[in-house]
């Protein structure tokens, strides 16, 4: 009875223990789906405006390549702001809470399932590369665009039409746009402008957006649908 009393006490526990760690487990995959789903929406909208940065670059290169730099076209400015000026509506910054949280607090042991733990094996290397992809890419714009900027960007034509207004160059290059203003701005330094090394920054600054798009982001991107399709799955989640 005693042997019996015992094996039963362990049984009931052990099955205990189950239900709270499969509990627990439900919860962090909740937060951590949660988390991905946000990080996916936000990075779907941040490679659409990459898809446009790319875009007024391939034009500037163009432009700069065979036209004429005294009289500018009325869409220039508004090119070469978009392109070159403006990053924070391309910035993206993955979301990594809960998966830090999950390794901090060796929450990870509750996914059983192999195929999760690969996957959030997966999704830390793909996030750690594009991290470091992302890191670069922040080193060429203020060592590199910051400098060209400087030396020939009109800042009084965006200063005017945003800062000076209390409006962010956003919103006011939609307005320029919508208006379909014409340009009054000129090129800073253009005795000092080459170009062909101006041509060659820009195609070179479109192939590094690109890249990082087509190859880290993209990469994240899967390894983040596949592990939130498995944890919907695993634990019914909606």
């Amino acid at each position: 009875m005693l042997f019996l009393a015992v094996t039963l006490g362990f049984f009931v526990e052990n099955q205990r223990e189950h239900y709270i760690e499969h509990h627990r487990a439900k919860e962090l995959a909740g937060s951590f789906y949660e988390e991905m789903r946000s990080d996916s929406a936000n990075l779907n909208k941040m490679i659409e405006n990459r898809k446009d940065k790319e875009s007024h670059l391939r034009y500037l290169a163009k432009y700069f390549k065979d036209s004429s730099l005294s009289k500018l076209s009325a869409s220039f400015y508004y090119r070469f702001t978009w392109g070159m000026f403006q990053t924070s509506y391309i910035v993206f910054e993955p979301k990594d809470g809960i998966l830090q949280q999950l390794r901090n607090s060796g929450s990870l042991r509750y996914f059983r399932n192999i195929e999760i733990q690969k996957a959030v094996g997966d999704f830390s290397v793909a996030l750690n590369n594009l991290k470091t992809r992302l890191e670069r890419e922040t080193f060429l714009f203020v060592e590199k665009n910051r400098d060209f900027l400087l030396d020939h960007y009109d800042f009084s034509w965006v200063m005017a039409r945003s800062y000076d207004n209390d409006v962010l160059p956003t919103e006011a290059l939609k307005r320029y746009e919508a208006d379909q203003q014409s340009v009054d701005a000129v090129i800073r330094g253009l005795d000092k402008l080459d170009r062909i090394e101006t041509v060659n920054h820009l195609d070179y600054y479109r192939a590094v957006l690109s890249s990082t798009r087509l190859g880290q982001m993209s990469q994240y991107q899967k390894a983040s649908n596949h592990l939130v399709q498995l944890l919907k799955k695993e634990y019914h989640l909606k």
